[in-house]
């Protein structure tokens, strides 16, 4: 039976490539919250959300809002991996870098996302009308 020492035991502090449980936990931020806001406007206003889908303008925007939080989500990930891996231990600038990482995510990452699920499809019905309708000033009546 090998014998295990207090020595042998992994430094939870020695700097590695990961990101943490907590890290991780912020870089799921939208699976928490975009689901129910979605749920939520296909239930009380299906045809308000459905113009994401079945516009191409709403699809464009939505791949759009996906690329972006993928690259803030890399970004933010990459960031917290460099920062584990060079911090010397629990600091407080390794905690200053973390929560500029995370607020970088949730602002450049996160509220893309959830702003082109509640505002997207009133752009595109505020595009629709400038485009069909003709200014109510210029409209000549006999």
């Amino acid at each position: 039976m090998p014998d295990l020492d207090d020595d042998d035991a992994p430094d939870p502090h020695a700097p590695g490539w990961f990101i943490t449980q907590s890290q991780a936990v912020v870089l799921g931020l939208p699976v928490l919250f975009l689901p129910p806001l979605v749920g939520m406007l296909a239930v009380l206003k299906p045809d308000y959300l459905s113009l994401l889908v079945r516009d191409p303008l709403g699809v464009r925007m939505c791949v759009g809002a996906a690329a972006v939080a993928l690259a803030a989500g890399a970004v933010y990930a990459g960031g917290c991996v460099l920062v584990n891996r060079y911090a010397a231990g629990p600091s407080k600038a390794a905690w200053f870098l973390q929560a500029g990482l995370a607020a970088a995510w949730v602002v450049l990452g996160c509220l893309p996302a959830a702003f082109v699920v509640m505002v997207g499809p009133a752009a595109i019905q505020i595009q629709r009308g400038l485009l069909t309708d003709p200014p109510a000033h210029e409209v000549r009546t006999p």
